[in-house]
């Protein structure tokens, strides 16, 4: 393992801090190819690294008009933290969640129609 860090250390010891950052094997695998001269190359390298596919230099204009996607895509990312953020509350205080459901299912309207006791679940207690 030190021998795989040795040009490194050597590098940054006498100065040269670019080349101690790009002539390594991360840097390699994250950015494969070099500086694409032509278009092809661009959509090339665009299309086989993640990170750019994701982020791309280059968009066409119709991209960036807000009804092309409505953002839908960091709305639905937004919205799975926000369920996974409660998942993880509601399974810290299961006694406290219980109470809380009860609670909000006797104000609301809704949740008073479609959550009352069935007439066959009425003679049992409820599961809290």
């Amino acid at each position: 393992m030190l021998n795989e860090l040795r040009p490194f250390l050597d590098d940054l010891s006498r100065g040269q801090f670019r080349r101690a950052l790009t002539d390594n094997r991360i840097f390699r695998a994250w950015f494969r190819a070099g500086y694409p001269s032509t278009p092809r190359q661009q959509a090339l390298i665009m299309f086989n690294n993640v990170f750019l596919h994701l982020h791309p230099v280059r968009i066409r204009r119709e991209s960036l008009r807000i009804t092309y996607t409505f953002c839908l895509g960091g709305l639905s990312f937004f919205l799975f933290l926000l369920l996974t953020i409660t998942g993880v509350l509601l399974i810290a205080s299961p006694a406290t969640s219980c109470r809380g459901i009860s609670l909000a299912s006797g104000q609301s309207p809704w949740a008073r129609t479609w959550l009352a006791p069935r007439p066959s679940s009425a003679s049992r207690p409820a599961s809290c």
